[in-house]
C-alpha cells in the first residue's frame, strides 16, 4: 500500500510566487476531481481564476469518473489535492473498494470542506416513478455505480432509513455517475444518489419524467439511527437550494433533508504546513470574489467548516483555523482521536499483510475487513463498515 506511512510534513515549495499579504503558492497546483459540467468542477475553475490572477498559479484539474479514478492521482503523487466525495473517508478506512492489496487504509488529511450548505444529498427520483417518500422506492429500479463506494454506501444508507436493503429494490449497476444519471433521464431507472443541484437534475426536470426529491423527516429518529449506522457522516439539513426543489415530499421549501460536506478537499501528509496554510488563506480570503461564479459556494469560508467530523485535519489547515479562533481544545482532542484511529488502521494493515489470509486473492477483502473490525473493537473505536 502506497503512502500509508506518510506522517512527516516534508519538502520545501519550489517555483513559487508571492503576494503582498505574504501568501506564497506554487506556480502550479493540481487537483483531481469531478468532470466538466459538475458544480465541483465549476468551483475549481472559479477558484483557479482567482489564484491565476493574484499569484500566477495555474490550477490544473484531472477529472475522474468514479472514486477510484479520483483517488489514484492523489495516491500516486500526480495530483496535490483531491476535490473528492466521501470516498476519501472510505480510503482512510481501507473499506469498500479500498479493501484491496493496492490500497488499504490511507493517511489522508482534511483541509477544508464545502460544508453547511443549503443543498441536499439524497435520492433524485423520476417525477413519474410513483414515489412520494423513501418507502415508496420498494421494488423500484435503483442505480449504483461500480467502483464508487460513495454511491454504494450512501444509497445503502438511504434504503436503511426506510428500513429496506438492496434486496427490496431492483439494483441497476453503472460504470459512472453520469451514466446512472443518463439512465434516469432516459427512464431506465427510477432513482439515483445525487445532489439537489447539477446538470443531470436540470435535464431530468426538463424531461417528460420530471424530478422529485424524497425527504428525510427529522423527527423519524429511528430512521436516522438506521441510516447513521451505515453512513455516520450524514446530518440533518433544511434543504432550500436546488433544481425545482419545491418538488419534494413536503411540497414546500425548505424541506427536511440530509447532507454532508461536498466536495471535500483532502491531501496526504507530504504537503507542507506552509503550502496548505497558504492555499487555504488564499481561497478563504477571496471568497467574496468568486462566490457568485457557480452555485453552492456557501461552505468556502473558515467559519462554515465542521471541525469535529470523521477525518483528521492537516496541520496547515489547523494553523489557519487556530488563527481564526475556530480551533480549541475540543477540536484538538477530536483530531487526536482520529489520528489514533489512523495509527491503529495502519498497524492493523501491516499485521494483516503478513498473514496467510492476505495471500488469498478471492478472500482478501472479507478477511481484511474482519481483521480490521477486530482491531478497532479492541481499541474501543467504532467499526462503521
Amino acid at each position: 500500500m502506497k503512502r500509508l506511512a506518510l506522517l512527516a510534513l516534508t519538502t520545501a515549495i519550489a517555483g513559487t510566487t508571492a503576494l503582498a499579504d505574504d501568501v506564497t503558492l506554487p506556480s502550479q497546483i493540481t487537483f483531481t476531481g469531478y468532470g466538466a459540467g459538475s458544480f465541483p468542477y465549476s468551483h475549481l475553475l472559479a477558484v483557479g481564476n482567482e489564484l491565476k490572477e493574484d499569484f500566477g498559479t495555474n490550477l490544473r484539474i484531472i477529472p475522474g469518473k468514479n472514486d477510484i479514478s479520483r483517488m489514484i492521482p492523489l495516491r500516486d503523487g500526480i495530483a496535490d489535492y483531491c476535490s473528492c466525495t466521501i470516498a476519501s473517508y472510505y480510503a482512510q478506512e481501507g473499506a469498500a473498494v479500498f479493501a484491496a492489496p493496492e490500497w488499504g487504509p490511507q493517511r489522508v488529511f482534511n483541509i477544508f470542506n464545502n460544508a453547511k450548505g443549503a443543498n441536499g444529498l439524497g435520492f433524485v427520483v423520476a417525477g413519474d416513478a410513483g414515489v412520494s417518500s423513501l418507502a415508496d422506492l420498494r421494488g423500484k429500479r435503483v442505480a449504483t455505480v461500480v467502483a464508487s463506494p460513495a454511491v454504494e454506501y450512501n444509497t445503502t444508507g438511504f434504503l436503511a432509513f426506510a428500513d429496506m436493503t438492496w434486496n427490496d429494490v431492483q439494483r441497476i449497476e453503472f460504470s459512472g455517475h453520469s451514466q446512472a444519471y443518463g439512465a434516469l433521464i432516459a427512464g431506465q431507472v427510477d432513482a439515483v444518489f445525487g445532489n439537489t443541484f447539477g446538470m443531470g437534475n436540470e435535464q431530468l426536470a426538463a424531461s417528460p419524467h420530471g424530478i422529485f426529491y424524497p425527504g428525510f423527516p427529522h423527527d423519524d429518529q429511528t430512521g436516522w439511527d438506521r441510516m447513521l449506522e451505515v453512513v455516520p457522516y450524514f446530518n440533518k439539513r433544511m434543504v432550500s437550494a436546488g433544481v425545482q426543489i419545491e418538488k419534494n415530499s413536503e411540497g414546500k421549501t425548505p424541506y427536511e433533508g440530509a447532507g454532508f460536506p461536498f466536495p471535500l478537499y483532502v491531501t496526504y501528509g507530504d504537503k507542507t504546513e506552509d503550502e496548505v496554510y497558504n492555499l487555504l488563506k488564499a481561497i478563504f480570503d477571496r471568497y467574496g470574489r468568486y462566490k457568485d461564479a457557480a452555485p453552492l459556494f456557501d461552505g468556502y469560508q473558515a467559519d462554515r467548516q465542521v471541525l469535529t467530523w470523521v477525518m483528521p485535519y492537516h496541520p496547515g489547515a489547523i494553523k489557519l483555523y487556530k488563527e481564526a479562533g475556530l480551533w480549541g481544545d475540543a477540536e484538538e482532542a477530536h483530531n487526536q482521536t482520529l489520528l489514533k484511529r489512523q495509527d491503529i488502521l495502519a498497524e492493523a494493515w501491516t499485521e494483516f499483510m503478513a498473514t496467510d489470509a492476505a495471500k488469498d486473492k478471492d478472500g482478501f477483502a472479507d478477511a481484511w475487513m474482519s481483521f480490521r473490525a477486530d482491531k478497532l473493537k479492541a481499541a474501543e473505536l467504532p467499526v462503521v463498515f
